[in-house]
């Protein structure tokens, strides 16, 4: 259910990346099937029973692999929580950031998303899950700016047939 951290020392290679994130990005998307409200109430009912960090990040990372959006944000303010007790280690925190970065992503928040990768790789710059995560973000930013330029030059054309519709029309 959790997620697999590759804490990682050797360098990465781009087509290791690529084929990491080609790896993760089936997984979220086998992700998108898969019912994780059983595992998430589990969690929640041990928390309720005791309430420390190694109870707390699993719910968070259950709900971060909800599909439902609601759950996406209290994981990540879960996380965001964890992340900043003094009481937390550099891994923890670590792993937490990576969390709350495909968190970010799922939202489709990827300018945070981003942000919070670079804030990884600034702690751990091989690090090949954090980098494979880094490209799914890149791809998805071209990916929706091509679609943005499809869209702007679609309304261009809209506008140019329009206006030559109206100036054919006014020289009647």
């Amino acid at each position: 259910f959790f997620f697999v951290f590759l804490n990682t020392m050797s360098l990465a290679t781009e087509t290791d990346v690529q084929e990491l994130a080609e790896m993760t990005a089936m997984q979220l998307e086998q992700e998108k099937n898969m019912d994780f409200s059983d595992a998430i109430q589990q969690c929640k009912d041990k928390w309720s029973k005791d309430q420390r960090v190694e109870t707390l990040f699993p719910l968070a990372c259950l709900l971060i692999k909800s599909q439902n959006r609601k759950d996406l944000v209290q994981g990540i303010r879960l996380l965001q929580d964890i992340r900043v007790q003094p009481k937390t280690d550099s891994q923890m925190r670590f792993d937490c950031g990576y969390c709350i970065a495909t968190g970010q992503f799922k939202l489709a928040e990827y300018g945070q998303a981003g942000d919070t990768v670079q804030e990884l790789l600034a702690v751990q710059p091989d690090n090949k899950q954090v980098l494979a995560l880094q490209q799914l973000i890149q791809n998805k930013l071209q990916q929706d700016g091509r679609l943005g330029l499809g869209i702007a030059a679609g309304v261009f054309a809209g506008a140019v047939l329009l206006g030559a519709v109206l100036m054919k029309g006014g020289k009647k």
